[in-house]
């Protein structure tokens, strides 16, 4: 199953904390807001379902990763170096990475690495037209598998989703199905990415 990454644009905050003799860096955040619309990703929004991956959570080993690189492990939830607490809000994050990684906890200190984006797979979703007339895809469930720590949006993803846009428009039998419509959300979700507004 393809691995979708997932922009959350939600702030992270680093703490020190003292066990006994042991001095540690904390990292706490909030990896998903249920409920909250993203930023217009060329012709639709995405928002989480309160819960949708209260049922992972019971079952996957969720990691904690640099820039999304599988061999860059921060924590991870099996050890306790990463703790998750789902609440009605949002799914919360407490990391507490190795002490010999100062390079990572250097980035983090200092501004240089600053947001957070998940990865998932397994989605079941569901898309519609909101009361206000933005089209919609809801996040109903899914698999989490990771939380990474970014400097900047991660947009990988989005390709597919335009193309699920175009398949829920069909259904819809909207004219905006039309190659160039469907150009013209490509090249307005490239102008987001990279700011062009």
């Amino acid at each position: 199953m393809r691995k979708e990454v997932f922009s959350t644009f939600t702030p992270i905050k680093l703490t020190n904390s003292t066990e006994g003799d042991t001095a540690t860096q904390v990292i706490t955040g909030t990896a998903i807001n249920y409920g909250s619309r993203s930023v217009d990703l060329g012709g639709y929004v995405r928002m989480f379902r309160t819960g949708c991956f209260t049922g992972s959570l019971e079952r996957i080993e969720v990691f904690g990763l640099y820039a999304h690189e599988d061999n860059d492990i921060v924590a991870r939830s099996y050890n306790g170096s990463l703790k998750l607490t789902d609440t009605p809000t949002g799914l919360h994050f407490e990391m507490t990475p190795p002490l010999w990684d100062a390079k990572f906890m250097g980035r983090i200190a200092n501004g240089l690495v600053d947001k957070v984006s998940v990865g998932v797979n397994n989605v079941v979703d569901d898309w519609h037209e909101a009361e206000d007339g933005t089209t919609v895809r809801e996040i109903i469930t899914a698999d989490l598998l990771e939380i990474s720590f970014t400097s900047y949006p991660c947009f990988p993803d989005t390709s597919a989703e335009l193309r699920m846009l175009s398949d829920y428009l069909t259904t819809r039998q909207q004219p905006s199905t039309s190659p160039a419509i469907l150009l013209s959300l490509i090249q307005r979700h490239a102008e987001i990415v990279f700011g062009r507004e």
